[in-house]
């Protein structure tokens, strides 16, 4: 089942309802596929992982996830080197950089807000 197929059944499911009318029988094994479609929707969403740069005046400033990720390492590579007391290293061009770790932060009221913020479209 796709989308479009379970947008359809929920419409017909919602035309009997408001009719009135029995759910018919013969649409209880499509309703049910629905169902399996639906929950396999919410896991997806589930497993997702969202995660937030914060950057300042060209700088990254901050890291964040909405759950612990475990395993995971986040790097910048920085090729504004000049007067950096970092040690430089090379990209693979041969370009110098400034490579820096940083912690992701997951828990505090600032990052759990941040990641409640959405994309907003160009036309809006």
């Amino acid at each position: 089942m796709n989308a479009h197929e379970a947008n359809h059944l929920l419409m017909e499911l919602a035309d009997d309802l408001e009719a009135g009318r029995m759910v018919k029988e013969d649409i209880l094994p499509e309703a049910n596929r629905l169902f399996q479609f639906l929950q396999s929707e919410k896991k997806t969403a589930e497993s997702k992982t969202k995660m937030m740069i914060v950057m300042q005046g060209g700088l990254v400033t901050g890291v964040f996830a909405d759950k612990a990720i475990e395993g995971l390492e986040v790097l910048v590579a920085d090729y504004d080197v000049e007067g950096s007391s970092l040690p430089l290293q090379k990209d693979p061009y041969g370009e110098d950089i400034v490579l820096e770790s940083l912690a992701v932060g997951h828990t505090g009221s600032y990052a759990e807000e941040m990641l409640q913020l959405e994309v907003q479209d160009l036309e809006q």
